[in-house]
């Protein structure tokens, strides 16, 4: 056994060893907090879209939020979005699946997308968000615009619709789709992230996105 927080320890099976056995870090934070929804970079995980390792764990939980380090992974409970809860939709866009015979809650795609663009930074960053949902193969379009509904910000709407036109995603929106994004977009000029730097602006949908994203995506060399 090795202790992993407070009360809680992992078991540790015969053929490992104490100091070299890991356990699950999504078993880890739904036990400390039943009503755990993994959510951020833990959501692009747990879907099987992130573009890369992270050493951060988020989940979303009423409860105690007290960040903790174990094995060099870093525990981020975060209050879920007043906004939802206000309105009596934070089980919206959730999906229950198992991990390892573990029953595990966490963000459907529609829902990351949404709150990526609202969260990069429960994400890891514009350029890994981007990297990691461009690997989404379908989306439930009503759920999508429900969230979207429910946060009522034009940025979002900018962000999503803009994504759902670029080369960043294999996803096909339909027509209907793009139009009720368009129709609700920002209707000034907004930040895709404002800390890359240099911007170009997207004049149709007001969105001044990041130049070195722009030379990512054409192929030049660029760190996000």
């Amino acid at each position: 056994m090795i202790r992993v927080r407070n009360e809680l320890y992992a078991s540790v099976p015969p053929a490992s060893g104490a100091y070299q056995f890991t356990p699950d870090r999504f078993h880890i934070m739904a036990a400390l907090m039943p009503d755990a929804v993994f959510c951020g970079h833990s959501a692009l995980e747990q879907l099987g879209v992130a573009y890369s390792m992270w050493n951060e764990c988020w989940a979303y939980t009423s409860g105690r939020r007290e960040v903790f380090t174990f094995q060099r992974m870093r525990y981020r409970p975060a209050a879920p979005p007043p906004i939802l809860v206000k309105q009596g939709l934070h089980s919206l866009g959730l999906i229950r699946q198992y991990r390892a015979n573990v029953i595990i809650t966490s963000l459907r795609p529609e829902r990351v997308l949404v709150e990526g663009f609202r969260n990069l930074n429960q994400y890891g960053g514009l350029g890994e968000l981007l990297e990691s949902v461009d690997a989404l193969r379908r989306i439930n379009e009503k759920l999508l615009l429900r969230l979207l509904e429910a946060y009522d910000e034009g940025r979002l709407y900018s962000a999503v619709g803009w994504f759902l036109e670029s080369s960043w995603t294999i996803l096909d929106p339909s027509e209907e789709l793009i139009s009720s994004l368009f129709e609700k977009r920002s209707k000034g000029p907004v930040y895709l992230d404002r800390s890359m730097g240099e911007v170009k602006k997207n004049r149709r949908w007001n969105l001044l996105i990041p130049e070195r994203l722009l030379h990512w995506r054409d192929g030049s060399d660029c760190e996000y």
